[in-house]
């Protein structure tokens, strides 16, 4: 429904449902796409940047879809979205599985799963608070924060206080601001995540310092 595998499972198994059904189409995609830039013509316009392209504009989006609903994700489904992210990766850099994975999203600039799904989540939950009343979307809502329920309405409560923003369960902000200040405040906790991981080893002495963006080398 709307893309999503339903469970009787709940909304743990519904998420890991789609995660798996999902899972295999984007890996033989993954695959075709490093086929396409190990095509010597590619490499001469830039083979790595355009493999990231594609995989931002195409397949994250096939993948994430519809990923602001998913409430109570399991750990388990979204290792395996790290672990999608981690393959590519490897495969267009042609790097051993050894190679620490904090440190190729640090030279390319790749934002994690969690990171996608946050910005989605609180830009979702601000754009039914700009809804009409009489909006199913809006009413349910509502209701979820009148009577504290479990859901979309309270994790995105948790995020904003571990983002340190305004609770947006309380406040209606401009959409396209609230967007800007959301991917601001999480860049930065990407930064401080991928750097506390590359503090541990070894290997990432020589990048840690640098800027959490994709690197001139990676443009071709």
């Amino acid at each position: 429904w709307l893309g999503e595998k339903i469970s009787e499972g709940g909304l743990s198994s519904s998420v890991m449902a789609t995660g798996n059904d999902r899972k295999g189409k984007i890996s033989t995609a993954i695959f075709e796409i490093k086929q396409i830039i190990e095509d010597c013509r590619m490499q001469s316009l830039g083979g790595h940047r355009t493999a990231l392209q594609l995989w931002e504009l195409a397949l994250v989006p096939s993948l994430m879809n519809n990923a602001e609903t998913w409430v109570e994700l399991p750990n388990e489904a979204l290792g395996e979205l790290e672990e999608l992210q981690d393959m590519f990766l490897r495969l267009i850099f042609q790097v051993p599985r050894g190679t620490p994975k904090p440190a190729l999203k640090w030279e390319t600039g790749t934002w994690p799963m969690w990171a996608r799904i946050m910005v989605k989540k609180l830009c979702f939950i601000n754009s039914i608070k700009h809804q009409d009343d009489n909006v199913l979307a809006k009413q349910v809502l509502e209701e979820q924060i009148r009577l504290g329920l479990p859901g979309l309405a309270a994790e995105c409560a948790e995020l904003c206080q571990k983002l340190g923003l305004p609770n947006i369960l309380k406040e209606k902000i401009k959409k396209s601001k609230w967007k800007k200040v959301v991917t601001e405040a999480i860049r930065k906790l990407i930064e401080k995540e991928l750097r506390k991981d590359m503090e541990k080893l070894q290997k990432t002495d020589t990048i840690k310092e640098d800027k959490f963006e994709m690197k001139a080398y990676v443009h071709g």
